[in-house]
């Protein structure tokens, strides 16, 4: 820990999923820790975040409110007696039976749109793979490296800063760990290597949406920014099939599916606080 959060915030921008594993896992822990305090007594929980105000506007809706409980039922905490808030009852000041269906069918339908986003990541990176070996850049590839480079898109800033370990992995490439700024010969091979027009572009190309794609996570699906319209959209204009769960990023509802989880217990429930 330090007192300006700065060993958490280079956790954040630069291994983002490994941030959001960790906060999934504090989520589980704070929720299993709090029901126990209301358990034996506790009359009031607070929850609330100490560093959020040492992140960026954007930084700030992938994390916060994605790990801050926003939903009584969605975390799995409970109110004293053993119910949750929608287990009371109408005369009780609690929600209609209405009301309680509601966000039960929200919660199943965070449960199921995390495991696809899951699904849909293994599948997403493996076409990634494939388009990065591109020879030759798309049509619309300059446009798009132009937005993220002339307004210095926090996304690809941060994979400069840290030499692009997810451009490495899908190419193929060991991720040079161990020391501050490794990874730069290794880059400067990739760089020096495209040096035609079109290789040089194509190689950019495959930087900014290698950065985006680093940024991803469950999160995205729950807090879609403009960026990830943008280069999602890109990628389907040049091929990629968008799951369901995708198709959110751009702007589009999925349908409601006919699965439902009926597991109930707290351990879901946490991952589903949003």
């Amino acid at each position: 820990s330090s007192k300006d959060f700065r060993h958490l915030k280079a956790m954040v921008y630069s291994q983002p999923e490994l941030a959001h594993a960790l906060l999934d896992k504090l989520a589980q822990s704070v929720t299993s820790y709090l029901n126990a305090q209301i358990r034996h007594g506790a009359q009031a929980v607070q929850i609330f975040d100490t560093w959020g105000g040492a992140l960026s506007a954007e930084a700030y809706q992938q994390y916060v409110p994605v790990w801050v409980v926003t939903d009584l039922d969605a975390s799995g905490l409970r109110r004293r007696g053993g119910g949750s808030s929608s287990t009371a009852s109408a005369d009780e000041g609690g929600e209609s039976e209405e009301e309680a269906e509601a966000r039960r069918e929200e919660r199943r339908r965070v449960i199921a749109n995390n495991k696809a986003w899951a699904s849909a990541e293994t599948v997403r990176r493996e076409w990634l793979t494939g388009f990065v070996a591109r020879k030759t850049a798309p049509k619309g590839a300059e446009a798009l490296i132009c937005e993220a480079v002339v307004t210095g898109h926090h996304s690809l800033s941060k994979a400069m800063d840290h030499r692009h370990p997810m451009l490495f992995t899908l190419l193929g490439i060991d991720v040079p760990t161990g020391y501050y700024g490794a990874g730069h010969d290794e880059c400067h091979k990739i760089a020096t290597k495209a040096s035609a027009p079109k290789a040089a572009t194509m190689t950019t190309l495959a930087a900014v949406v290698a950065a985006w794609e680093a940024t991803t996570g469950k999160h995205s699906w729950r807090n879609p920014t403009a960026w990830d319209a943008r280069v999602l959209g890109a990628l389907v204009e040049w091929g990629y099939q968008p799951s369901e769960v995708e198709r959110i990023l751009l702007g589009e509802e999925p349908q409601p599916s006919t699965e439902t989880d009926g597991d109930d217990n707290a351990g879901e429930a946490s991952d589903s606080a949003a």
